[in-house]
C-alpha cells in the first residue's frame, strides 16, 4: 500500500489551494461549484434549464441534511420519477452500480429441451488472491495481465459526490472532488444471479477524513433489485440442415445500495428506515438455472398483492438489452432476437431518525404506475417531542397518460408548474411535450421557458475497426431539446427580465457535441415507438437521453449584459490513446478488440473560462480557471510500500483496463491494455480580469 501519509499532504495541499480560492474571490462555496460540478449550476453545458427548489435542511453536527427538488428536461420515455415527469430527488443518498458486464449475451449454441442449473457468480468487487503487484503486472503483462473491467460504483450523499472501483489487485480506489474515503465492504460480495438473492446482503461503509461513517445495504429493505426477464430465439436454415432453438433466462441482481445509518464523529447518530418488504414473494423469480424450450413457471404477483407485501416495483420501459439480426446469403437465411423485460424493486424510505434533534417521515401515494412504483406525498420534519416543524406537500396531475409534479408546498409557500402538451402524432424526439413552461412562485412572479432542437457540429465514436474518432459534421439536429430563453416576471407582470441562450460559434457552427449517429433504418412497434435497435443489435441510450454537451454557450440579458462560457470537452480533453499490447506469440491477432483510452471524461464539461461584457459590448471582466490530476506523467515509478517516502498518489491511485482475445484452436491470446488514473480533477489557478475604463486589474491565484 501506499503510504497514507503521503497521499494525505498531497490531498491537504489541494485543499488549502482550493480554500485561498474560494476566500480570495470572496464568494460562497455554493457559486464555487460553478468551477467543480460537472454540470455546472447554471447547466448551460448540456443546454438545460437549471431548476433547484430547496425543502429542508437540519445541521447535525457540522453535516447538513437536506432535500430539494432537481429538474433536468429529458425525453418523455420511460416511467417518471416518485416525484414526477423529469423531476429528481434525493431523499437521503445512495450508491448505485454500473455493470462491466452484460449477463443477457446472446446464446450461441443449442441444447436439448429442458432444465440447466448454473451457478453464475456476480461480485460487486475483485476477489483477488494474488500476490503480483500493478507494477508487476506493467513490468511483464505477457505472463501477469489478464482481461480486467471494474464495475463503478456512483455515490451521492450529504453533499458528497463521486465514484470508486476495485483495482486489478483487489484494492478501492475512490475518485471525488468532496473528500477522501475509506471503503469497506462487509458481508457477501459475490452470488448467484440465477438464484434467489441470499439474506445476507453485503453493507457497504464509507468514512471520511473527519472521521464520520456511512452505512449504506446490508438487507433487502435498502437496497435496489432488478428481476429480469430473458427470451432468446434462434433460426438458421442452410442447404443442409435447419437449426432453431428458444432459451429463457431470469436473472436479479442488485442495482443500489442505500444510505442506512450515519455515525458522527461528534457521537450522534442518523438513522433511516426502510418499508418492510416481503422478498419470499419474489423469491421464486429465479429458481438456480435456466430453460432451452420451455419458460420459468414464475408469474408477476398481482398490483394489490405486491402492494399488500410492500413490495415495490417499477418496469423499464426503454429495454436497452434487446437486439434483433437477420441474415440472407447464398447458403443460409435466418434471424436471432435477443428479448428482454426488466423489472425493478425499489427500496423506500419510511422515516429519518436523528438523535437530539427528531425525525423526517415519508409518505407515498400510488397514482397511474403499471405496478407499484409510487409518488412522493408529504415528508414531515418533526421534533424529539413529536412537534411538527415543516410539512411539504406534493400534489400531481396526469398529463399525455403521464405523472407531472403539479404544485409542491413549502410550510404554505406555494410552487406551481405548467408543461408544454405532447399531442398525438407528434415525434416524440423533436417534441417540446412534457418539458416545463412556467414556474410560479410563492410571491405570485413566474418564470417561463422556451426551447428548441438540440444541434451538433461534431460526433464521436468508434469506427469499423473499433478506432476511436472525433469527426467534424454538418450542423446537424439531435434529439431532445435545448433553452432557448428564459423570461422571468415579477408579481404584476409589468416588469421582467429576458435572457437569451446561443450555441454557436462565430462562423454560425454549432458548438455541440453529440454520440455516433442513430441507425438510419429503425425498428420497433406501437407500444414502444422509441425501441429502436440496429442491425448488429443493441439499443442507442441517446434515444432516451439527449446525449448532447456544448463547449460554448452564450446568455444574452435583454438591454443589460452578454455572459460567454466555454467549457472542457471531447476536443480540448480527448481521451489519449495509450494502448498498450500483450500477447502469447508472434504474430499477435487483435480480432475484435477495442483499443484502449485513457479515458479523461472527468475532464470534461468543465467551466474554464468566463467572459462579462456590458450593455455596450465591451468587455468588462474575465476569469479563467485551470484543472489538473495528474495524468500527466501518470506511469508508476515506485513498488507501493507502507515506508515509502518517495511514492507518488499516481503510483496507486490507476487500475489497468485490459482486452484480451483467446484463438478457440491454438489458445494463443492477445490483447490490449492501458493504465486508468482514478483521479479528481481539481482547479489549481483562477485567474481573474476586471476592466475598468481603460485601466485593467488582475487577480491570479496559484
Amino acid at each position: 500500500m501506499i503510504s497514507k501519509n503521503n497521499i494525505k499532504n498531497i490531498l491537504t495541499l489541494f485543499s488549502i489551494i482550493l480554500t485561498q480560492i474560494v476566500s480570495s474571490q470572496d464568494r460562497s462555496i455554493d457559486d464555487y461549484k460553478i468551477a467543480k460540478n460537472v454540470n455546472v449550476s447554471n447547466n448551460y453545458n448540456i443546454g438545460a434549464p437549471n431548476i433547484k427548489i430547496p425543502l429542508y435542511k437540519i445541521e447535525s453536527g457540522g453535516l447538513g441534511i437536506s432535500s430539494s427538488l432537481n429538474y433536468s428536461n429529458n425525453l418523455m420515455i420511460g416511467e417518471p420519477s416518485m416525484v414526477g415527469t423529469n423531476w429528481n430527488i434525493d431523499l437521503f443518498g445512495k450508491i448505485i452500480v454500473k455493470e462491466a458486464h452484460n449477463y443477457l449475451d446472446p446464446i450461441v449454441s443449442k441444447q436439448n429441451d429442458g432444465f440447466y442449473a448454473t451457478n453464475s457468480n456476480r461480485c460487486f468487487l475483485s476477489e483477488r488472491n494474488t500476490t503480483i503487484t500493478k507494477k508487476q503486472m506493467l513490468d511483464n503483462p505477457n505472463v501477469n495481465i489478464n482481461e480486467y473491467y471494474p464495475n463503478k460504483f456512483y455515490f451521492e450523499f450529504l453533499g458528497y459526490k463521486g465514484t470508486f472501483l476495485s483495482d486489478n489487485v483487489g484494492n478501492i480506489l475512490v475518485q471525488s472532488e468532496d473528500d477522501e474515503f475509506k471503503i469497506t465492504f462487509n458481508g457477501q460480495r459475490c452470488y448467484n444471479i440465477y438464484a434467489p438473492i441470499n439474506n445476507v446482503l453485503p453493507e457497504i461503509i464509507m468514512e471520511d477524513t473527519k472521521g464520520n461513517k456511512f452505512y449504506f445495504g446490508g438487507d433487502y429493505n435498502s437496497v435496489d433489485i432488478n428481476y429480469v426477464k430473458n427470451k432468446y430465439q434462434y433460426d438458421n436454415m442452410s442447404n443442409n440442415s435447419s437449426t432453431a432453438y428458444t432459451a429463457y433466462r431470469n436473472i436479479n441482481y442488485v442495482s443500489a445500495f442505500y444510505l442506512k445509518k450515519v455515525e458522527l464523529n461528534n457521537g450522534r447518530t442518523i438513522e433511516a428506515f426502510y418499508r418492510n418488504g416481503n422478498r419470499s414473494l419474489l423469491d421464486p423469480f429465479t429458481n438456480g438455472g435456466y430453460y432451452y424450450g420451455n419458460n420459468y413457471s414464475f408469474v408477476f404477483p398481482s398490483k394489490t398483492t405486491l402492494a399488500n407485501n410492500n413490495l415495490f416495483l417499477g418496469k423499464d420501459m426503454i429495454n436497452n438489452y434487446n437486439s434483433y439480426n437477420s441474415w440472407n446469403t447464398s447458403s443460409s437465411f435466418g434471424y436471432s432476437e435477443n428479448k428482454t423485460d426488466t423489472y425493478y424493486k425499489l427500496a423506500i424510505l419510511d422515516s429519518i431518525k436523528i438523535s437530539d434533534y427528531g425525525s423526517v417521515s415519508f409518505s407515498y401515494q400510488d397514482i397511474n404506475n403499471q405496478l407499484t412504483k409510487p409518488f412522493l406525498k408529504k415528508i414531515q420534519l418533526k421534533t424529539i417531542n413529536n412537534k411538527l416543524i415543516n410539512s411539504i406537500d406534493f400534489s400531481y396531475n396526469v398529463k399525455d397518460d403521464r405523472v407531472f409534479l403539479e404544485k409542491t408546498i413549502i410550510n404554505q409557500e406555494q410552487y406551481f408548474f405548467d408543461y408544454y402538451s405532447y399531442t398525438s402524432g407528434q415525434n416524440k424526439i423533436t417534441s417540446q411535450g412534457g418539458l416545463i413552461r412556467k414556474l410560479i412562485h410563492p410571491t405570485n412572479g413566474f418564470d417561463f421557458f422556451v426551447y428548441e432542437q438540440n444541434t451538433a457540429s461534431k460526433v464521436y465514436g468508434y469506427d469499423g475497426n473499433n478506432n476511436y474518432f472525433l469527426n467534424d459534421i454538418q450542423n446537424k439536429n439531435v434529439p431532445g431539446q435545448r433553452l432557448k430563453e428564459i423570461t422571468t416576471y415579477d408579481t404584476n407582470e409589468s416588469n421582467f427580465i429576458k435572457k437569451k441562450f446561443f450555441y454557436n460559434y462565430e462562423s454560425g457552427k454549432s458548438t455541440g457535441i453529440t454520440s455516433q449517429e442513430r441507425t438510419a433504418a429503425p425498428i420497433g412497434s406501437s407500444s414502444d415507438p422509441l425501441a429502436l435497435y440496429s442491425s448488429s443489435g443493441g439499443y442507442y441510450e441517446s434515444l432516451y437521453n439527449a446525449d448532447i454537451s456544448y463547449s460554448k454557450v452564450i446568455e444574452k440579458i435583454e438591454g443589460k449584459e452578454k455572459n460567454e462560457f466555454y467549457f472542457t470537452d471531447l476536443a480540448t480533453n480527448p481521451d489519449s490513446l495509450d494502448s498498450n499490447t500483450f500477447s502469447s506469440n508472434i504474430p499477435a491477432s487483435y480480432i475484435s478488440l477495442r483499443k484502449q483510452y485513457i479515458s479523461k471524461s472527468v475532464e470534461r464539461g468543465k467551466l474554464y473560462r468566463t467572459d462579462k461584457y456590458d450593455s455596450n459590448n465591451n468587455l468588462v471582466f474575465q476569469e479563467t480557471i485551470k484543472y489538473k490530476n495528474f495524468l500527466n506523467n501518470s506511469s508508476p515509478k515506485k513498488e507501493i510500500t507502507n515506508d515509502c517516502l518517495d511514492c507518488k498518489i499516481t503510483d496507486y491511485k490507476f487500475y489497468i483496463n485490459a482486452t484480451k482475445y483467446t484463438d478457440p484452436l491454438t489458445h494463443n491470446y492477445s490483447g490490449y491494455y492501458a493504465i486508468q488514473p482514478v483521479m479528481p480533477y481539481l482547479p489549481v489557478t483562477v485567474k481573474t480580469k476586471v476592466l475598468t475604463g481603460y485601466a485593467n486589474k488582475i487577480s491570479s491565484i496559484s
